[in-house]
């Protein structure tokens, strides 16, 4: 038998078989879809999963997998933090076989526990020299200064969509509980530097107006005393 005839056979078997194992991949997207959107989310991860060792390559079932376990981490935070770091491996690996889901992952509520955190935007490729970009990571990111011991951070910035901001200090009071003492202002962005300007002065700072940057993954208000980051360390004993 001519090698011709030996290949063609071959080939027809080969072709079968990429046509059937393609079908199996798009029954399991589709059905770890439907399990992620009846909530049952350990089956939606089982089936994405699967498709992952069939395809190591596929960007919808890396997208899919990464909301499923959003959703859980949203549900219990503390119970499933450890799952951060394959949350943001899947969606890295998404956004690199489809470029489109960062603008995607930017409005999908699945990623509602991660839209805190500045590294979400990191990955969606924002571009915080950009005035628009900038003050929406300001305001969707949670920001906090270090830790203070078992009582969480010591203080922390809010910033508004309307151009205000709210700065607190955790102080105890007399029961031994913590409480949060808030202080008022206003800020704008110019070419990539933050304007505050609080109403009152804050006890202990010696002025009412301070320059910002975002910068290396802190939030740095020269005049302040210490830098903010998004890690509110929510989940220490």
């Amino acid at each position: 038998m001519s090698k011709k005839n030996i290949l063609f056979p071959f080939c027809i078997s080969l072709l079968i078989s990429i046509s059937l194992q393609a079908e199996k991949i798009d029954e399991l997207n589709a059905k770890g879809l439907y399990h992620l959107n009846k909530g049952n989310y350990e089956k939606s991860l089982e089936a994405f999963q699967k498709v992952l060792q069939l395809d190591p390559n596929n960007s919808f079932a890396h997208y899919n997998l990464a909301c499923s376990l959003s959703i859980l981490l949203e549900k219990n935070y503390c119970e499933n933090i450890d799952k951060i770091p394959e949350i943001y491996k899947h969606i890295q690996k998404a956004v690199k076989l489809k470029p489109s889901y960062k603008k995607k992952m930017l409005k999908d509520p699945d990623f509602t526990p991660l839209q805190k955190e500045l590294k979400f935007y990191q990955i969606a490729g924002l571009n915080l020299a950009n005035t628009q970009n900038l003050n929406l990571v300001l305001t969707k990111v949670h920001w906090f200064g270090p830790a203070n011991g078992i009582y969480g951070p010591k203080d922390g910035i809010i910033f508004y969509s309307d151009g205000s901001f709210r700065y607190w200090k955790s102080e105890l009071n007399e029961e031994g509980n913590i409480k949060k003492i808030y202080y008022k202002g206003n800020y704008n962005i110019k070419k990539s530097n933050i304007y505050l300007e609080f109403i009152e002065l804050v006890p202990n700072f010696k002025k009412k107006k301070f320059k910002g940057i975002l910068q290396k993954g802190k939030l740095k208000i020269l005049g302040f005393p210490n830098a903010f980051s998004d890690d509110g360390s929510l989940c220490s004993a």
